[in-house]
């Protein structure tokens, strides 16, 4: 297991969590990647075993952050349970979708909420960080054993808690204003 952790110069009341798999159920995929902001801290827990001798341990570690304070945040809550295995107390995309349906607007993606800061800095990158595909790096990784793709499945593990973080600071703004109107 590879891991990261970060300490951040701000603080999150309750938990974000972003996990990376190649599937959209544990019954078709696997589960590689898993980060969450904590208060000021960010961590994430990334598989580097190419023969899947760690396939369950990252499910042991997921089990074993119910510690973490509440409340429990997503983007897209129902796809973060389905893989942790426990109650996200907050969907982030759910005040989205709402505003959407009134618009009668697609349901927006997280990339269409928040878009990469990387590309529109960077645009010589010949990635396009928002059309990553997790599965297909793991798949590279496991066959070439080469850390880039890992670092890769990281490094947009935390652009996407970030970018979620960002979206819990507009519900905390929007509470607190009481902003019930279209932005």
């Amino acid at each position: 297991m590879l891991e990261l952790k970060l300490t951040l110069p701000i603080r999150c009341k309750g938990t974000i969590f972003d996990v990376e798999t190649t599937g959209w159920t544990p019954s078709v995929g696997e589960f590689i990647t898993i980060g969450y902001i904590s208060g000021s801290k960010l961590r994430v827990v990334q598989r580097d075993d190419r023969d899947g001798s760690e396939k369950n341990r990252i499910g042991e570690i997921a089990k074993g952050l119910t510690f973490l304070p509440r409340p429990y945040m997503a983007y897209n809550k129902s796809f973060e349970e389905r893989w942790l295995r426990f109650k996200i107390d907050h969907d982030l995309w759910e005040r989205w979708k709402k505003l959407a349906t009134e618009v009668r607007a697609k349901w927006p993606r997280l990339k269409e909420l928040v878009p990469s800061l990387f590309q529109y800095f960077s645009p010589e990158i010949e990635v396009d960080r928002d059309q990553i595909n997790i599965p297909s790096l793991w798949e590279k990784y496991v066959t070439n054993g080469d850390e880039e793709d890992l670092m890769e499945i990281i490094s947009h593990n935390v652009e996407d808690l970030m970018k979620s973080y960002y979206l819990y600071v507009w519900d905390v703004y929007m509470e607190k204003t009481k902003v019930t109107k279209r932005i």
